[in-house]
């Protein structure tokens, strides 16, 4: 696992308009807790956008980057190439809450929900519920916001294209306590807490 000193590194890549190659700045690793304006950039996506120096264009890249706030006790790693299985954490890291995530807003909803202090598996808990009571089986759904006593979820489509809001009552994540209790979550390692994860936990 890599080193929890940050660390900017230069990358090559060609941007998608014009196909002129450059080098870009990005970071292996970063603690949001002592960077809150590179928090902010995450979450408004400033952070991973960059302007190509040849045609000016604007253009997002998503790359691989240990999220992690000490103070709030969270590690989330943005790893685009993940697909299963769990990712073993540093030493210093095991008493953390530690998720892996494949895309940005993946990564935006965990920095909301743990800096919120809501528990990530009960609002997965949530959304399956909601998933199955409104027939959004090839949907996604991912948390925004908490307001005026709901919590506010996007729903995206197969395309990962945003269709609309849907709202739920704080009354159903209070509902969600009891059976998240009853989840096997192996601590100490990165893991994928998504629907499907709490849905395999249920159905066995």
């Amino acid at each position: 696992m890599r080193n929890l000193n940050p660390a900017q590194k230069t990358i090559k890549l060609a941007c998608p308009i014009c196909q002129s190659e450059q080098e870009v700045q990005v970071y292996d690793m970063l603690d949001l807790g002592r960077n809150p304006q590179k928090k902010l950039g995450i979450l408004t996506d400033s952070f991973f956008t960059f302007t190509c120096k040849q045609c000016k264009s604007q253009f997002s890249i998503t790359y691989e980057i240990l999220c992690l706030n000490k103070e709030a006790g969270y590690a989330v790693l943005l790893a685009p190439d993940f697909t299963q299985g769990e990712i073993e954490a540093p030493k210093e890291l095991q008493s953390s809450k530690l998720r892996v995530v494949t895309t940005v807003n993946q990564l935006k909803e965990k920095i909301l929900l743990f800096e919120e202090l809501y528990d990530d598996a009960v609002i997965e808990l949530c959304k399956l519920y909601l998933i199955m009571e409104n027939s959004l089986e090839d949907a996604t759904l991912l948390f925004t916001e908490h307001r005026e006593g709901q919590l506010v979820f996007s729903v995206f489509d197969e395309d990962n294209q945003l269709q609309n809001t849907i709202q739920a009552p704080d009354a159903l994540y209070t509902r969600m306590i009891p059976p998240r209790r009853k989840l096997s979550i192996n601590e100490g390692k990165f893991i994928m807490m998504d629907t499907s994860f709490v849905f395999d936990q249920i159905a066995r």
